[in-house]
């Protein structure tokens, strides 16, 4: 599992101090503050590959996903572990557009909800 943390630094902390983050609380709190950044439309996640005709990530999407810059956790998480501020970029330091950002996935039984929602709802939300 520890391959599939986007940050070096916080994979490093997990395999010299697992037990400092191994907890129900930091994982739930991982998971409600977790920010990834899209600048396209949903549809542009995904093409058709013309040989097998399986749908498979877009070069868009393949490129975004190895830039680290777009990954990101709200100030919430990084004021509970404010160890890990030097590891993981805060969205409040990385978000100057109006991108459009992956925000609170929900895995279901058998589908994934993403709620695409813009910097202007990010932080001014409807009252």
């Amino acid at each position: 599992m520890i391959d599939y943390i986007v940050w070096p630094g916080l994979r490093e902390r997990f395999v010299f101090s697992p037990h400092s983050y191994c907890n129900a609380k930091f994982t739930a709190l991982f998971w409600k503050c977790f920010r990834f950044t899209w600048n396209y439309e949903f549809c542009d996640l995904y093409v058709r590959d013309p040989v097998t005709g399986h749908y498979v990530f877009s070069k868009s999407f393949d490129e975004c996903s190895h830039d680290l810059s777009n990954f990101c956790m709200t100030s919430e998480f990084l004021d509970e572990y404010p160890d890990l501020r030097a590891d993981i970029t805060s969205i409040e330091d990385e978000r100057a557009d109006d991108s459009q950002i992956f925000d609170n996935l929900k895995f279901g039984e058998s589908e994934l909800e993403l709620n695409l929602i813009s910097n202007e709802e990010m932080f001014n939300p409807p009252i």
